[in-house]
């Protein structure tokens, strides 16, 4: 927001008054308006007081891309595909066979073919019979591991993993104690697969 004013002087080091002393008359509502305040005196019989409003989005095209990463890759963060098929979530403008939505969410860049980086799970079998799970992380992903017996029923390993705030770790790794072989005797009944999931936090 801008102010403009004009018969009177701002007064930089106002702040604004709390309760108890004050007290809107207002709701935190997603439909209601809260109060804000904007102190300005003057000597003079009148004065002239102008604000400006402006609305700033994160995702102005609500194709769930963000509109800094779309600008970073060089896409329109006004177009979510209907004008420009690739421009959306579901445009593919690199041909590499993953979609804008994935390529955000993994951490690829759109405008480059780059399958070949796309973040892979790594399952390392212990001396112990305890497997390490291997894979890259970025910053403020969501990371889910599963595991199955059958590629049919997965079941969840363990609790989701945050990254809110953290540098990306090519290898971050998890270990997971729930399968009790050794190198020298596998049992095929009880063989894992793992697949890893990545969201958004």
């Amino acid at each position: 927001a801008a102010v403009y004013y004009s018969g009177a002087q701002y007064n930089a080091a106002a702040t604004d008054q709390q309760a108890p002393d004050f007290l809107p008359d207002t709701l935190k509502m997603r439909n209601q308006a809260q109060t804000e305040q904007v102190e300005l005196e003057s000597t003079a019989t009148s004065f002239t007081l102008g604000l400006d409003l402006s609305a700033l989005c994160a995702d102005c095209d609500q194709d769930g891309l963000p509109d800094n990463w779309e600008s970073a890759n060089s896409l329109d963060p006004n177009d979510d595909g209907t004008t420009d098929p690739d421009q959306g979530a579901s445009g593919d403008p690199d041909g590499d066979g993953i979609n804008n939505m994935s390529e955000y969410i993994v951490g690829l860049n759109p405008q480059i073919a780059d399958a070949h980086l796309f973040p892979k799970l790594w399952a390392i079998l212990n001396a112990d019979g305890s497997i390490t799970l291997d894979f890259p992380t970025i910053t403020d992903r969501r990371y889910r591991l599963w595991w199955s017996h059958d590629l049919e029923n997965w079941s969840q390993l363990g609790a989701d993993i945050l990254t809110l705030g953290e540098a990306p770790n090519p290898h971050r790794q998890t270990d997971d104690y729930g399968l009790p072989l050794t190198p020298t005797h596998p049992d095929a009944t009880q063989r894992r697969f793992y697949r890893l999931e990545i969201l958004l936090p």
